[in-house]
């Protein structure tokens, strides 16, 4: 099957999304044929094929450039156009329209929910994106139902599967690295994801156990961040963008994850500390107790007194943490990419 990612390649993706379609890519590319529709200067890829030319600004030029590589140098159709933004390139509308498929990954409703800055999000312009598809993969039943909600018509007349991310760390029965005293709060910190909260949390809690430290891991901080620490200083590490190994012993190490976000269409962090033996404490909301299971923490709301409870069970009741830790590892293994590009390309099959 010949495949058509449409959107830009990353070798080393920072966003949940990015990374999504790079661990799909290296998942199908030893029998299929796997296309990127862009690529930066830096990145090249001995798996997956990518146009020739780079992507550069002014963005129409470049999208003219690639379109016409896809239309002279690659003649054969693809089956399957997959986009990786909400929309399609030019060179992806090329490619869609010689008879291929448009499958759409409906990650989650954020924009439909909170909202978005300038003109990211148009409800009609998503819409009309939207009604192109042939097929929806949802990430999770809760952004399924969320989907139901808010294109109805949608849902109703197009082919949909819910398939689950799979876990971007090795999964292990046991976690060799000595767990420190230190608890995690991981990736975008902004709006919903709820940084003030988990800050808040920590600082009740940092009284009594003064030992305790928060870990704070994903783009550097930014100034009102800095202002919302204050006091709180000494104990709090940044670790900026870290590698996937380096971000994998930051989880091996730390108690709990403070993953306390006002809405997740998935939840890529909670397998990431379920797998690593770091307890998930979450709010019992949209597709997070799915993804959880019986592992981790379900708060009944953000206040952070009932966050700072929580955060102080993990580090003070050891047999409790160790039944948790433990769930935690055996619910990860639900989630593998090998799986997911398993029941990906059934779904892409159907259509």
């Amino acid at each position: 099957m010949r495949i058509l990612f449409d959107g830009p390649y990353s070798k080393s993706p920072k966003s949940g999304i990015a990374k999504y379609f790079e661990r799909l890519s290296l998942e199908l590319t030893n029998k299929h044929s796997i296309f990127f529709s862009r690529r930066s200067f830096s990145d090249n890829s001995s798996e997956v094929k990518l146009p020739f030319p780079f992507h550069f600004r002014p963005h129409r030029f470049s999208f003219c450039i690639e379109r016409t590589w896809f239309k002279y140098l690659v003649r054969e159709p693809f089956q399957i156009v997959h986009p990786i933004e909400y929309e399609l390139s030019p060179a992806g509308e090329y490619c869609l329209n010689r008879n291929s498929r448009l499958v759409v990954t409906v990650h989650d409703l954020i924009h439909e929910k909170f909202g978005a800055p300038g003109r990211l999000y148009e409800k009609e312009k998503r819409s009309s994106f939207y009604s192109k598809a042939n097929g929806f993969i949802f990430v999770s039943n809760s952004t399924r139902k969320d989907f139901g909600e808010f294109y109805p018509e949608l849902a109703d007349r197009t082919p949909g599967a819910v398939i689950w991310h799979g876990n971007n760390f090795e999964n292990t029965e046991l976690i060799d690295t000595k767990k420190k005293k230190q608890v995690l709060f991981v990736g975008a910190r902004d709006g919903y994801k709820n940084f003030k909260g988990a800050v808040e949390s920590f600082r009740l809690v940092s009284s009594n156990l003064t030992d305790l430290r928060l870990v704070v891991a994903g783009p550097p901080p930014q100034p009102s961040e800095l202002s919302l620490i204050k006091g709180l200083h000494q104990r709090v590490d940044w670790f900026t963008y870290p590698k996937e190994n380096e971000l994998r012993k930051i989880y091996a190490e730390s108690v709990a994850l403070i993953y306390v976000s006002k809405y997740e269409g998935f939840g890529m962090p909670i397998v990431e500390a379920m797998s690593q033996g770091c307890i998930p404490i979450a709010i019992n909301h949209s597709s997070l107790p799915e993804i959880m299971g019986n592992a981790g923490i379900l708060l009944k709301s953000s206040d952070p007194h009932e966050i700072g409870q929580a955060i102080s069970k993990c580090c003070k009741d050891n047999d409790f943490s160790r039944v948790k830790m433990g769930l935690g590892r055996a619910r990860s293994k639900t989630f593998m990419w090998e799986k997911c590009a398993k029941e990906v390309l059934t779904f892409y099959g159907e259509l």
